[in-house]
Order: C-alpha cells, then sequence, then structure tokens
C-alpha cells in the first residue's frame, strides 16, 4: 500500500514522505471538518471506542 501510495504522490508532485497511516488519518480529519458524524467515521476507522476515534 505505501508503495502505490508513494507512486501517487509523485506523480501528483508531492515530495513529503506519506505513509497509508499518515494519509488514513488525514482523511478522517477531512472527513470530521467537513461535517461528517463521529460515529460514521469510527465506522470507517474501524475503531470500537468512541475515546480512540475522538484523539
Amino acid at each position: 500500500m505505501n508503495t502505490a501510495l508513494l507512486q501517487r504522490c509523485l506523480r501528483a508532485g508531492i515530495t513529503k514522505h506519506i505513509t497509508f497511516h499518515c494519509a488514513r488519518y488525514t482523511n478522517a480529519i477531512l472527513f470530521l471538518n467537513n461535517g461528517v458524524d463521529i460515529f460514521t467515521v469510527l465506522k470507517m476507522l474501524g475503531h470500537k471506542d468512541l475515546k480512540t476515534t475522538s484523539i
């Protein structure tokens, strides 16, 4: 996954080292900032505890 992500970043002109973990949580933050319910994000991330998601 990280190799595919790196290739896409390079094609987009992004030279910063980005991992799948970073991309996953950036996506979750974007959802929250755009009004998606935290419980939806909790399920999307596969967390079992709301406390984990709210960190």
